[in-house]
């Protein structure tokens, strides 16, 4: 038992080196956003595409559909050039919600190319994440 607690104890000794702060440690994990939109790819290949008034165009189309909300929109380029598009929307209740999800694919889908300057049509995944009252 008293191998176990100065273990215990070695693991919390902060003498032996500094902690990194939380500022340090989202510098190492995190790359720089670029806007409150501007997510990090889940995957090493694809590549952040869009400036922040790009997102902001694409969350604009998406909330000019009536009934929804933008959440968050993840733009990342395919290793062809193509952009793909993932919007996560709030949707007011009583909607049919694969309606509301084509309406608001076709508007950003129109609006990408002028939003993300490029001539390739975007794949664009819409996902209902809440619903409003």
């Amino acid at each position: 038992m008293g191998a176990q607690n100065h273990a215990r104890d070695d693991a919390f000794d902060t003498k032996a080196a500094p902690l990194p702060t939380a500022e340090e440690l989202l510098a190492a994990t995190t790359p720089p956003a670029r806007g409150r939109s501007a997510h990090a790819a889940p995957d090493a290949s694809a590549s952040l595409d869009a400036e922040p008034e790009g997102a902001r165009a694409l969350r604009a189309a998406a909330d000019a559909e009536p009934g929804v909300r933008s959440r968050s929109c993840l733009i990342r380029t395919e290793d062809d050039g193509r952009p793909v598009v993932t919007l996560s929307i709030a949707v007011a209740y009583g909607r049919p919600l694969h309606e509301v999800a084509d309406r608001v694919r076709a508007r950003v889908t129109k609006a990408a190319g002028r939003a993300l300057h490029t001539r390739k049509k975007p794949t664009v995944d819409v996902k209902v994440v809440w619903l409003d009252d």
